[in-house]
Parts: C-alpha cells; structure tokens; sequence
C-alpha cells in the first residue's frame, strides 16, 4: 500500500454507525450514530469518552474486528481504501500490517501458550513472507530492544505469564510495530497498570510515535495524556462524537455540555 500524502487524511470515518442484532430476536440495537472524523498522517488523535460511550466499538469497527451480529454502516477509508468493502481475506493483509492494535488487557492480544518470540516473529513472517527466519528473528531482538527490554533473548524465549503487566504490554506493542504500521490504534493501553509502568508505557508510545512516524488513535479516559499527547480530540457521548477539534480549543473552549462537564469533573 502506497503512502498517501500529509496533506490527505489517512484514515476517514464518516457517518459511521453500528447497529447490534440480538441474537434469537433479531431485533436491534443502535450502539453508534453517525460518527465522522478523520485522522492525518503522523497526527495524534484521542477519543475521548465514558465507559459505554461507543468508543471501543469504534475503533474494533476500523479494523473488522466486531462480532458477526453487529452491522456497520457509513464509510471507513484507509489510505482512500474503502475498508467497509474488503472481505476478511484482504482485511487481514491491512489488520497488523497497515493498521495495529494495542489493547487494554496485553492478554487479549497474547497467547498464553506461546513463546514472545514465536509470536511476534510470526506476526513479521506473514506480512513479509520474503525475509529468512535469521532477518526475522533480528528485527524481532531489535524491536525488543527498542522497548528497552534489557535481554531481548531472554524474553522471546518468555511465554507471557512470565512477565510483568507492564512488561506484557510492552511486549504487545513490539508486536503492533514490527511490521511499522501506518495507523497504530491503542485502546486504554495503561489502564490495567500501576503508575510507574504507566509512565513507562506512555514514554515509549511518545518516542514510537516520533520516531516511526505513525498516526496514533488513543483511546483514553484520561484527560492529563490527552493534553500531553494529542493533537486533535474527538468527545464521544453516548454514540456520538459531540466535539471534534484543535486540544487546545477543547481544552481552553469547550462547545458542547458534556466536553465541560467531562472537563469540570477531572483533576488536572
């Protein structure tokens, strides 16, 4: 997939809504309404809401990963490819290649019964079927290093109950960025830490987003790294975005009632 470029949106929504369909009744179940908003190259953008909001169902919606009973309708452009109309063979050619998810819970991308080596280097063979089992194993010991893992050996050798919570998560984003996506999706990525991990975490995921250049859509419900981190914010609201803009203005000007009362209720 060609880059596109800076002065083109990598990644478009537009009226995107998600719709449940129960199973047994088949009756539905509106979840997300009419969600527009767009994310350029190399740009930092936050998605910013309650729990409940719409906001992970989103994000699973660009990437194909909803459950089957769940309908999407709207447009998702990726590089102007119009992701809604790709089946899942083709799907899973952009799905950890170009766009790379980094979840709340590092188990639920880990398997427990594989080796950190063996999953991240497999996540590389398959997107780049060209390169030799020695070319892969480096470029997966280099990107450990990168995380500042200080035995990368060691951990590809780790299944993941080996490792800490926070080293589980470092661990998960070696796997989002080996094959150096263009659009990195990170849905509460420290939640599930302590405050020390978290900073480390956060650090990382800064330099990443610098040095590799990515776009970066973060879902957070913590509004200090919106401020430190994003760009751009989008406020999401019981399936909706109510505030789309500039952090600054969001911060300083809030439009909408819930952007103030989100903002009046948080400590910074």
């Amino acid at each position: 997939m060609d880059l596109i470029p800076d002065a083109m949106p990598l990644l478009v929504l537009q009226n995107l809504s998600i719709t449940f369909v129960e199973t047994g009744t088949g009756d539905l179940k509106p979840m997300v309404f009419d969600v527009s908003l767009e994310i350029d190259p190399g740009e930092v953008l936050a998605l910013v809401g309650e729990s409940g909001s719409g906001k992970s169902l989103t994000t699973l919606a660009i990437g194909g990963l909803l459950p089957r009973n769940a309908r999407v309708d709207g447009k998702i452009a990726f590089a102007r490819m119009p992701l809604l109309a790709l089946d899942e063979k083709k799907m899973q050619k952009v799905r950890g290649k170009h766009i790379a998810y980094i979840f709340q819970e590092p188990m639920a991308c880990l398997n427990p019964l594989r080796t950190i080596g063996f999953q991240i280097c497999e996540s590389i063979r398959i997107h780049n079927p060209s390169l030799t089992r020695k070319e892969i194993r480096e470029t997966a010991i280099n990107i450990l290093g990168r995380l500042y893992f200080q035995d990368p050996e060691e951990i590809l050798r780790s299944r993941p109950h080996q490792l800490s919570g926070g080293m589980q998560q470092r661990a998960g984003i070696a796997m989002a960025i080996c094959n150096h996506p263009q659009l990195l999706i990170a849905d509460e990525p420290t939640t599930a830490l302590d405050m020390a991990s978290e900073r480390i975490v956060l650090d990382l995921l800064r330099e990443l987003q610098r040095t590799e250049g990515f776009a970066f859509l973060l879902v957070t419900h913590n509004l200090n790294i919106v401020r430190e981190m994003a760009q751009r914010v989008a406020i999401m609201h019981e399936g909706r975005v109510v505030e789309f803009g500039k952090t600054f203005d969001i911060f300083s000007n809030p439009k909408h009632e819930y952007t103030r009362e989100l903002l009046g209720t948080f400590s910074f």
